[in-house]
């Protein structure tokens, strides 16, 4: 009785460090050291994203109208030209303005996303842009980044600090969920060539969307695929009730939208925005769009993911608590199992063909009128 209540105390006491080893490499088995050796790196540049303030081509605006719903008076004209330029720079952020065309019977039929790529301004540069200053393996979403409006004539300068995490190959090694982030090549559900983290967010807008309205808004259309809808006039006027919801809610509800963040990432902080009006004795200078970026200060430190409770460091504790409580290896284990399956196994076959050949030595030695007389002398017993 002492014996078996010592053995279950200790298996009890193993059974507890194990099962908290187990857990700590499931959901903590990294950490993000500081790093100081900045003689030896290289400071990637910022990437930027340049945006049209104001995105439509009023010359082919007029054309699209006239082939789309034929010769119209001039009130009617300048109502689609507000429709199309309510296409052309649509965004979450503007949802609320198809609310007014929602019940116009005239553009239930018309797609959006393909008169959108013919009405764009791209052949020359408009008066105002807006730019967005980002990591340059990562884009721009809204809701999370701040653009920047620059005007013709105008010479605005960004004065940025950044800070650089960086992964060690062993990173690779754990499960997503368990290091909190994903590398560029772990690519999962998606039409994107590479992961990133607002790339992801935006794949949750659409799914979001579509559980809203049953469609996608077509500047999602990159991520979409041909089984899925499109939404018309009245499909993003149904967006619009729901516009707080896409665009605030994939950042607080983690179990609709899991994403990671980029294991290895740049982050760009501005520090400082001036902006002058260029001067120049040539018009075409001063008619001009100017924006620079610009690192101030580079620096000397950097964050680093790193395993800092491998598989390994998982068996040996395993081995360490199973060794401490119970006097037992991986050699205990093995013949703890050899001994309840092979050893019996061919001890019980052993018995039975040692039996079995017993049985044949008596019928051969015994006549055959004995063993009949032996065997009802035994059936007279038994009787």
């Amino acid at each position: 009785f002492v014996w078996g209540v010592a053995i279950f105390m200790a298996s009890l006491g193993a059974v507890a460090l194990v099962t908290g080893s187990w857990q700590r490499y499931q959901a903590n088995p990294t950490v993000v050291s500081l790093q100081k050796n900045y003689r030896k790196w290289i400071t990637p540049f910022p990437a930027f994203t340049m945006c049209y303030h104001e995105n439509l081509n009023v010359t082919r605006a007029e054309k699209i109208i006239k082939k789309l719903w034929g010769k119209v008076h001039k009130v009617k004209k300048e109502y689609y030209i507000n429709f199309l330029n309510t296409v052309v720079n649509s965004s979450l952020g503007n949802l609320h303005e198809f609310e007014k065309y929602e019940q116009d019977s005239t553009l239930d039929n018309v797609n959006i996303k393909d008169i959108a790529s013919k009405v764009i301004l791209v052949s020359e540069l408009p008066g105002t842009v807006k730019f967005y200053v980002h990591s340059p393996d990562e884009m721009p979403i809204q809701g999370k980044d701040k653009p920047r409006l620059v005007s013709r004539g105008l010479d605005t300068e960004i004065i940025v600090t950044h800070r650089q995490t960086v992964a060690s190959p062993e990173l690779r090694q754990l499960y997503p969920v368990q290091r909190n982030c994903r590398f560029q090549d772990e690519i999962e559900n998606t039409k994107s060539p590479i992961y990133s983290y607002n790339i992801c967010k935006m794949e949750c807008r659409k799914q979001m969307a579509k559980q809203y309205c049953d469609c996608v808004p077509f500047f999602y259309k990159a991520f979409a695929t041909r089984e899925e809808k499109m939404c018309n006039t009245k499909g993003m006027a149904c967006l619009a009730k729901y516009k707080d919801n896409i665009t605030n809610e994939i950042f607080t509800n983690r179990e609709f939208c899991p994403c990671y963040q980029q294991c290895e990432n740049m982050e760009y902080i501005t520090e400082n925005e001036n902006t002058y009006e260029i001067e120049s004795e040539y018009e075409e200078v001063t008619q001009q769009v100017r924006f620079y970026i610009r690192i101030n200060h580079y620096t000397k430190t950097r964050l680093k993911r790193d395993v800092i409770f491998t598989y390994e460091d998982l068996v040996v504790s395993f081995g360490g608590t199973v060794s401490l409580f119970l006097g037992c290896s991986i050699l205990s284990g093995v013949e703890f199992v050899y001994f309840f399956t092979l050893r019996l196994i061919c001890k019980l076959w052993m018995q039975y063909r040692t039996n079995n050949n017993n049985r044949l030595q008596t019928d051969r030695i015994l006549p055959s009128d004995l063993r009949s007389s032996s065997q009802q002398h035994d059936i007279v017993t038994i009787t």
